[in-house]
């Protein structure tokens, strides 16, 4: 599992790097799916 700041996701979201989002509940935490432009491997934050 990968992390990645606000500051991060926005800067590659601007830059086209970014396909899509998920957020997904689990348990009493929340994971964050990201879905990069140029590749099929998600990154998971």
């Amino acid at each position: 599992m990968q992390s990645m700041t606000l500051e991060q996701l926005r800067a590659a979201n601007n830059a086209g790097g970014v396909s899509g989002i998920t957020l997904k509940g689990q348990g009493g935490s929340f994971l964050v799916q990201i879905d990069p432009a140029n590749t099929t491997r998600p990154i998971r934050s």
